[in-house]
Parts: structure tokens; C-alpha cells; sequence
């Protein structure tokens, strides 16, 4: 007979490390999505865009946007420019994809 044995942090370990990865493809593939409908005079917003994958306890998140000050603005609009957004339609038109990326049904 064959004896196992499981070692159950181990597999909790390799889990996250799974996860992680499957988040950060994910997150990868929205920014490149983002990157591609930002709008762009000097390039410095589209630049900017990135991710960052964040852990607390047994969640993990991935956060996507930019630390330029006026990207909130390009996204949202004022009352004098109109909205030309492109983190939400990055994410909201591609979640088929990122559920694939995920291994979600």
C-alpha cells in the first residue's frame, strides 16, 4: 500500500501561490486593456497605469489605476471636459476573459 501524506500547508501554500499568479494575469491583462482605450497627448497617463496585487489574510485583491493626478479626471470628466474613461470599460468589457483568466464559470 502507498502511504500519503498531506501536508496541508504545503497545498495552502502552492494554492496561493496559484491564485496569485492567475490575480496578477488577470490584472496584467486589464491594465494592457486600459492602456490601450486611455486617451493620449503625452503619454505619461497611459504610462502610469498599473497594478498592484495586495494580501490580507486568506484575500487577495488586485488593484488597478494610476498615480497621476488628472487620471481621475480623464476618467470621470469635469464640468468642463467630458468623461473619456478607460479603467471601467477595461475591466466591466472584459470580465468573460478575466473569469477565464481566473479558472471562474
Amino acid at each position: 500500500m502507498v502511504k500519503s501524506e498531506w501536508n496541508i500547508p504545503k497545498i495552502e501554500d502552492l494554492l496561493r501561490r496559484i491564485y496569485r499568479d492567475r490575480l496578477e494575469l488577470a490584472a496584467e491583462y486589464v491594465v494592457s486593456e486600459a492602456k490601450l482605450r486611455c486617451p493620449v497627448d503625452t503619454g505619461r497617463l497611459r504610462d502610469s497605469i498599473n497594478y498592484q496585487v495586495e494580501f490580507e489574510g486568506n484575500k487577495m485583491t488586485a488593484s488597478i489605476g494610476t498615480n497621476v493626478t488628472y487620471g481621475v479626471y480623464v476618467e470621470l470628466g469635469t464640468h468642463k471636459v467630458g468623461a473619456r474613461p478607460y479603467l471601467r470599460p477595461a475591466l466591466l468589457e472584459n470580465i468573460p476573459n478575466i473569469k477565464k483568466i481566473l479558472g471562474a464559470k
